[in-house]
């Protein structure tokens, strides 16, 4: 009777610890922001241009467009994580991202979401690829995709510029550090689009 006793008590702590364990297997969520600013004193734009942005919303390749956090460890194959989630559609948090670099630039005389008759420009953004990639030796983030600018009125493209871009995650590797790797990509990308469109108005191609 006292092995029965010893053996029940051993196994409700067993059965404790792991619940224990379980309790901490939460899902966990990511924000796509980041606290650098755009180097405005190497922008050198004293004054706005004259012209009224607008900011169409991101558009994200299917692979990478909901909340899922996507893991690439083979050249052709996406697997999705369990417990990490965006903490928002990708679309949404990189659009604000790419929205607060403009409008922290001060290139524009305005910037807006709301598309109307007195907007001049577009800026479109599509992101092909959102994903944390794991070879045999390191571990990445990586951001690609493209950003344009549009000529309103007549819907022309007057700039683009692709860019494809790998973070390696090499002190932290954790979940939050993929997510701030994320983020950074993302803005020094829109911050060089910024520094492209100020020259495109600086020095107007002929």
């Amino acid at each position: 009777m006292k092995w029965l006793q010893i053996t029940a008590l051993t196994l409700g702590v067993v059965l404790l610890s792991q619940c224990g364990s379980r309790s901490t297997l939460v899902r966990k969520y990511y924000t796509l922001e980041t606290d650098a600013l755009v180097d405005v004193d190497l922008l050198d734009v004293p004054q706005p241009f004259l012209i009224n942005a607008g900011f169409t919303p991101v558009k994200i390749s299917e692979p990478y467009e909901d909340a899922r956090i996507a893991l690439r460890s083979q050249s052709n194959e996406l697997v999705y994580y369990f417990y990490h989630y965006w903490a928002d559609k990708p679309e949404a948090m990189a659009t604000d991202l790419i929205f607060f670099t403009f409008v922290q630039s001060g290139i524009f005389r305005t910037c807006s979401r709301t598309i109307s008759d007195t907007t001049d420009i577009l800026i479109k953004t599509e992101i092909t690829s959102l994903e944390r990639i794991r070879t045999k030796k390191s571990e990445y983030a990586h951001v690609a995709g493209c950003f344009h600018m549009v000529y309103r009125p007549g819907n022309t493209e007057m700039l683009s510029y692709a860019f494809d871009r790998r973070y390696e995650l090499k002190k932290a590797k954790n979940m939050n550090a993929f997510a701030q790797a994320i983020g950074k990509i993302i803005f020094n990308e829109a911050e060089e689009f910024v520094f492209r469109v100020a020259d495109y108005y600086q020095y107007p191609p002929e």
